[in-house]
This record gives structure tokens, sequence and C-alpha cells, in this order.
């Protein structure tokens, strides 16, 4: 890893003006927040794009081996016995979406699907006498990730009572599950720090040297995001840095993002 000297030896795109004109509204800067924590997220090695596409793809070859007459032409499926073929132009296709919260989501097929293999795999490890009928608890405690729940909301009962059982039933399953609740991270006044602590040049400066294997030391940011003198190096170190990784987590855009729904 070679380590950058001078200002003179950072990328040549980078200068500040680039960023004195981008618009600092709420909904622009989680954008640009939201960005580069993808971009992070991969170059550290996050889970790849194409898991949906792989999953979709073992799901239609399911299909195609239970019933030989099903064929998968373009983006639609049709039929070939005598069933009416679906027109592209008037049924739902894999481009339509229902509304979604980061909290609350519809399933999807491929929930469906991944929820089918692993009750699979449940099922056949369970004792014969084991009572099978309220098992789902058992295979949310053996799943891989314990932050996620698959649940069932009744939209016929009014909201207040849904609320209210969310609330009641939320911390058993946070402990049944050992998946305790976290501490908020979000707060509305951190948005002008991402202003004044230079997060996204920042930012853009060390994904740069992530993916290059360069090194910039502390003395170099100073001088390139704090030109003026008012942040040295070890308000980078101790605070600036700090903050940055705060605010690029999923926690915290996830809290971000949902701060919209009360608007």
């Amino acid at each position: 890893m070679s380590t950058i000297k001078t200002i003179k030896d950072l990328p040549s795109w980078f200068s500040l003006d680039n960023y004195r004109n981008l618009d600092s509204s709420e909904e622009a800067l989680l954008s640009l927040i939201a960005e580069r924590e993808v971009r992070f997220h991969i170059l550290g090695g996050g889970a790849s794009f194409t898991h949906n596409e792989t999953f979709m793809t073992h799901i239609r070859k399911l299909g195609m081996e239970r019933d030989s007459s099903i064929s998968t032409p373009a983006n639609y499926v049709s039929w070939n016995n005598g069933f009416p073929q679906l027109n592209p132009e008037e049924n739902p296709t894999c481009r339509e979406y229902l509304p979604e919260g980061e909290a609350v989501q519809a399933f999807s097929l491929v929930d469906i699907h991944q929820m089918g293999l692993e009750a699979e795999v449940f099922l056949d490890n369970l004792p014969l006498d084991e009572d099978c009928v309220k098992s789902y608890d058992s295979l949310a405690r053996h799943t891989v990730g314990k932050n996620k729940l698959s649940l069932s909301i009744n939209l016929h009962l009014p909201d207040y009572q849904i609320i209210e059982e969310l609330k009641k039933l939320l911390p058993q399953y946070r402990e049944y599950l050992e998946s305790p609740g976290p501490r908020k991270q979000y707060k509305r006044a951190d948005l002008s720090k991402i202003l004044s602590y230079k997060i996204l040049p920042l930012a853009d400066l060390t994904l740069w040297a992530k993916a290059e294997g360069k090194h910039i030391p502390l003395s170099v940011l100073a001088v390139s995001l704090f030109p003026d003198g008012s942040r040295g190096e070890e308000d980078i170190r101790k605070t600036v840095i700090p903050f940055m990784e705060k605010v690029m987590s999923h926690q915290y855009i996830y809290e971000w993002k949902s701060s919209f729904l009360g608007k």
C-alpha cells in the first residue's frame, strides 16, 4: 500500500469546489450518503448484487422441472397446454412493487422460496414426535440472520390494534431471537455536521484510497478538506472519521430513511 505524501498526489478530480453547489436538502444528502454506503459495502466484500437474480433463475428452473410444458420466454411465463397465455401488458411483472418501509415489507417470491428451503432442512432434522404446528418460531431461531422476522399482518383489523400488538410483541420477539434493539443512531442535528465536517469529500477520498490500495495520512486529509485550518489531524481522527463511519452505517441510513415515513 503506497502512501499519499502531499495534496498534489490526490486524484485530479478531487476539489472542494465540486461539493459547494450540491443540493443540501435532507433528501439529497440522504441519497448521496446512501450511495456511498453501498460503495463502501462493495469494497468491503459485501453481498453480490446477483443474489436475487440467482434465486429467481433457480425458481424458474424448478418450475420447468416440475412441468415440462412451462417455458420462460422473455420476462414472463406462458402455458402451452390450453391455459391462457400471460399478456405482459395486462399482468404484473417483477418490475411492479408494493410500497414498503425499512421495517415493514411485503414477502417477495425470493423470501418465500428461501423460507421454503430453510423449512425443508428444519423439518428433515425434526424428531418424528415433535409438534410441527407452531414450529416457525423454532425455524426463526435457526436461520442465519436474526435481524429479520417475517410476519403476516391482518389488514382487516384497525390500525391501533395492529400497532399495539406490535409494541407488545416486538420486545418478546427480540428476546426470544436474541436480537436486542439497537440504540438510536440518527439525529436531525447531524445534517449540518455532514456538511461542516466535509463528510462527502472525505468519503470519496476514502473510497478512492480503498479502491487504489493507497493510504492518505491525516495530515493530507486536514489540508485537503480544511484548507482554512479549522480542523487538524486530531479533530479528523477523533471526531470527523468516527462521525463518517456512523452516518455511513446500515443502521444509521435505515433510521434516516424511516424518519421520512412520518412526514
